[in-house]
């Protein structure tokens, strides 16, 4: 659960689960400091991976695809159709389960059914 002010949030939920009778323990996650947010470690480290098997870098995307909890969107080159998708995960991680469900030929998978209903099963250049 997020962090509240003296763990008010907390102490209430855990309150209530021992009232219920189970035992539960309640933590709370912290959240992203602000010094990460406006500090560099390395001010002159690459802002982009270079992962050879990085969706992001090899489709010359932005952004950083180790940042977690992000929308993405992908493009088919030949018909400029767009995938808008969200995710916890990493990029990187949401990019790898793309490619293997598309690889697999997975019915669930936007991507495969795209190409098969507007390339004709085709597989696309993606970006």
């Amino acid at each position: 659960m997020p962090a509240t002010p003296n763990s008010q949030l907390q102490r209430k939920y855990q309150k209530e689960i021992k009232r219920q009778g189970f035992k539960i323990k309640v933590v709370e996650k912290a959240g992203i400091a602000i010094k990460r947010l406006l500090q560099r470690s390395d001010p002159c480290k690459p802002r982009q991976c270079e992962r050879q098997d990085c969706l992001v870098y090899r489709m010359d995307g932005k952004g950083l695809c180790d940042s977690q909890s992000v929308t993405y969107e992908i493009k088919c080159t030949e018909c400029n159709n767009i995938y808008v998708g969200e995710t916890s995960r990493s990029a990187y991680t949401r990019g790898k389960e793309h490619e293997k469900s598309l690889s697999n030929k997975e019915e669930r998978s936007a991507l495969r059914r795209h190409c098969k209903e507007k390339h004709n099963n085709e597989v696309q250049r993606l970006k």
